[in-house]
């Protein structure tokens, strides 16, 4: 990669070793100000409730004794609970201070490993190797549509035949003034850095802009995987995000 491409990612690595040194816990769980460390870990177990445990149950898997891959785990926050389901975690992020910090908390669970990656692929893991690949408030983060098609090439490289992925976006469009900003314009003006003061203007500085990513949709979602053996069992759009749930080399599979 060239440097002035590179130069988004470095950034990006930047802004989050930022927030694990003013405030981890309120910057990855940003619903509440100040988090008591056990109320934080207990959340990222009720979200592993509420988010995977359903998703396990209907498409019959059993994580006992397998390998999963955390993308984006912060110091740990679903990480710790992920490590009493699975036989091994690998969990990484782009922020080394995060890193740190999640190897310090976390020194009681043996079977995860925590290790910095570049923010681009996952050429820390060797092909066909994952049983289970998961993200949550990570993809919304960052700065450019290339970058996460390529996260999606590499989940397709290295989660195993059947495997399955559980991947949270944001395709929500923003407004100013309440009117919409279409999906291309927000993507083009968070590559291109013109958006960022012009939300902050408008939204009166009650946005951290170190946070803004581009927007994801079902339907370019669905065209970063057509190359893949990747298969969408099901999207499933809330209030806060996109959730996109499948397979490798599933036959069963069905577009939403």
């Amino acid at each position: 990669m060239k440097d002035k491409e590179r130069k988004p990612l470095l950034q990006m690595r930047k802004n989050w070793d930022e927030m694990a040194k003013e405030d981890a816990t309120k910057h990855i769980a940003s619903g509440r100000g100040t988090w008591k460390i056990n109320d934080f870990f207990l959340s990222g177990e009720a979200d592993i409730e509420r988010i995977c445990m359903p998703f396990f149950e209907s498409r019959n898997f059993n994580p006992d004794n397998k390998r999963m891959l955390e993308i984006g785990c912060g110091i740990g926050r679903m990480t710790r609970k992920f490590a009493d389901l699975f036989g091994e975690v690998y969990a990484i992020d782009v922020s080394p201070e995060m890193i740190r910090k999640a190897r310090e908390m976390n020194k009681d669970k043996t079977n995860i490993k925590f290790s910095e990656c570049n923010g681009e692929d996952l050429s820390l893991c060797a092909e066909d190797s994952f049983d289970f690949i998961f993200s949550y408030v990570v993809f919304r983060h960052i700065p450019r549509i290339a970058i996460i098609a390529k996260y999606i090439s590499e989940i397709n490289r290295v989660l195993k035949t059947n495997g399955l992925f559980q991947l949270e976006f944001n395709p929500h469009v923003s407004r100013v003034l309440g009117v919409p900003i279409p999906l291309r314009v927000y993507n083009s003006g968070i590559e291109r850095g013109w958006i960022f003061p012009l939300l902050k203007f408008y939204k009166r500085g009650e946005i951290d802009t170190r946070k803004l990513g581009v927007r994801v949709s079902t339907a370019s979602f669905s065209r970063m995987i057509e190359p893949t053996e990747l298969k969408v069992h099901e999207f499933k759009l809330g209030a806060n995000g996109l959730w996109v749930m499948g397979e490798k080399g599933s036959h069963e599979a069905v577009g939403g």
